[in-house]
């Protein structure tokens, strides 16, 4: 994940796609440190463009549709997982440039990038979660009735699925304990409750994995 954001994507990739084209002129070129307000920007696009049914929402996670409660659950950590990374390089960069300077009092903009990473790693933990009390974290406890055929291919994607569970919930905890250990704000300190159970249930979830 960090050599794609150090290797631009090839010349002609996604010559057929408009946003394939935008996201390849953001990405391309000699990569330095910026606050990546392009890329937040291209989240936000395919955000908006994500069909109505496959929108992570009270109704979808009450769906009696499997395929749609896990997709959805899918498409909204992935969104999440993007935005948190942008969130926690603006995060540490900002960090780094106070401690370099010897500077000790945060900025809002620090505060600000600390609260999203903060807030995107609990919604990745949470959707996680309301995935593992229904029994759908290894996508093969459902109550769903599959064919033999069907159960087998569901066993396969096991496997791939919960490598990218494990990455998701252990890049999420990285960002929840930066937090508490750069809360000076008291405006902030409210949420270090949240970020402890987040912590404890990362912990609860990777050893389902284990």
């Amino acid at each position: 994940l960090e050599s794609v954001l150090d290797t631009p994507p090839p010349k002609h990739f996604g010559d057929s796609s408009t946003f394939l084209k935008n996201a390849m002129s953001t990405l391309s070129g000699f990569r330095r440190y910026k606050e990546l307000r392009e890329e937040e920007a291209l989240c936000d696009e395919v955000r908006a463009n994500v069909p109505p049914y496959w929108i992570h929402s009270q109704e979808s996670m009450a769906s009696e549709d499997v395929i749609r409660v896990t997709h959805s659950e899918r498409i909204h950590c992935l969104d999440q997982f993007v935005r948190m990374l942008i969130a926690r390089h603006r995060f540490s960069e900002l960090v780094a440039e106070r401690a370099a300077i010897g500077d000790q009092e945060q900025s809002n903009q620090e505060r600000e990038d600390m609260t999203l990473a903060h807030s995107c790693a609990l919604q990745i933990i949470n959707a996680h979660l309301q995935i593992a009390s229904k029994g759908l974290m290894t996508y093969c406890e459902s109550r769903a009735i599959f064919v033999s055929v069907l159960v087998l291919n569901a066993v396969t994607l096991c496997s791939l699925d919960g490598v990218h569970v494990i990455h998701q919930l252990t890049q999420a905890g990285r960002p929840l304990i930066a937090f508490l250990l750069n809360c000076q704000s008291d405006s902030l300190k409210h949420l270090i409750t949240p970020a402890l159970d987040g912590l404890r249930s990362c912990v609860g979830l990777l050893r389902r994995f284990s």
